[in-house]
């Protein structure tokens, strides 16, 4: 399936969570591993690979921000595709993801199909949640 298939059904779940009074922080989350000159996965110290992410907050669905996500879509290939959003507020806030299989637009459903770079676009989007609820409390007091 092209990019194009796949930017259809992010619409339509961009759109739900939209008019979803109790989602917020929507975002579309694309990443893919770094790549060496060869072409091979870049491995760090560690054992794990580099993983390049981009995101798109989403707080409206208008013809502006489709356009930028199928720009960023288009922009180089991505081997993950996920909407990412919490559902309540604040440290009660629990997460929702929808991730999309970007070679076949199939939606996958369950957390333990994730690989390597669909976890880690989960744990960036959960480590940027908890220091914005963190930041906003301290303000707050």
């Amino acid at each position: 399936m092209s990019q194009g298939a796949a930017t259809l059904g992010l619409i339509e779940t961009l759109i739900d969570l939209v008019k979803n009074p109790n989602a917020s922080r929507v975002e579309v989350a694309m990443a893919r591993y770094r790549l060496d000159a060869q072409g091979l996965k870049i491995t760090l110290d560690d054992g794990t690979h580099s993983i390049a992410i981009r995101s798109l907050e989403v707080k409206d669905i208008d013809t502006g921000t489709q356009e930028k996500l199928r720009r960023e879509l288009e922009a180089v290939p991505i081997s993950c595709l996920m909407v990412l959003w919490m559902q309540g507020i604040g440290k009660e806030g629990k997460l929702g993801a929808a991730t999309f299989d970007p070679k076949t637009n199939n939606r996958k459903a369950r957390a333990a199909t994730l690989d390597e770079v669909e976890k880690f676009a989960l744990s960036d989007y959960i480590q940027r949640y908890k220091q914005s609820v963190e930041s906003e409390s301290e303000s707050v007091h």
